[in-house]
């Protein structure tokens, strides 16, 4: 039996071409692939594993939450998870948010070396809203150099059935800082 590299060379320059192009789109699936499986099982997700390629140490799975709120709900609880990349422990040292309708549920201290957490907050839903989108930032600081401050957003918005029947009261967005430092 002739080997691949035999009868490549035996093919006419145009048929050659082809057969290294297209060692080349298998090459690339192949590798594409591989990286991704990599990716996913080394840092949970290919997202993740992207950003430490890019340099990152400290990734937020979903940055920006977006929910819908029934006219029913006093509150809506919001979570956020949080990934070290880095191969050493990052310290939370504080976060703000840019709505006293948000409280921020107690922060860890650490993120543990290859770890995730999830940080949570409340906002509460003033009923002379349940007609006005909500958003909002949340700040987390930390202890690393190159993203000592990671934003969060997020977006609460009334269901559509519970917007029909409700008066208007209100529709602006809510913009007050409260800083919180331990």
């Amino acid at each position: 039996m002739d080997s691949l590299v035999q009868r490549i060379i035996r093919m006419t320059p145009l048929k050659s071409w082809l057969a290294c192009i297209l060692q080349v789109i298998c090459f690339s699936i192949m590798f594409l692939g591989i990286s991704t499986v990599a990716g996913i099982i080394s840092f949970g997700s290919m997202r993740a594993g992207k950003a430490w390629l890019s340099g990152l140490r400290i990734f937020v799975e979903n940055p920006r939450v977006e929910q819908k709120f029934e006219a029913s709900e006093s509150f809506k609880e919001i979570k956020f998870q949080i990934r070290n990349l880095s191969r050493q422990p990052i310290s939370i040292l504080g976060s703000n948010s840019s709505c006293t309708c948000t409280l921020i549920q107690e922060l860890p201290d650490l993120i543990p070396v290859g770890g995730s957490i999830f940080i949570a907050a409340i906002i509460t839903i003033d009923p002379k809203q349940i007609r006005s989108t909500i958003e909002g930032n949340i700040r987390i600081f930390t202890g690393l150099k190159e993203n000592e401050e990671l934003l969060l957003r997020y977006r609460l918005s009334p269901s559509e059935s519970e917007t029909s029947n409700i008066p208007d009261h209100n529709s602006r967005t809510n913009r007050l800082s409260v800083i919180v430092f331990r």
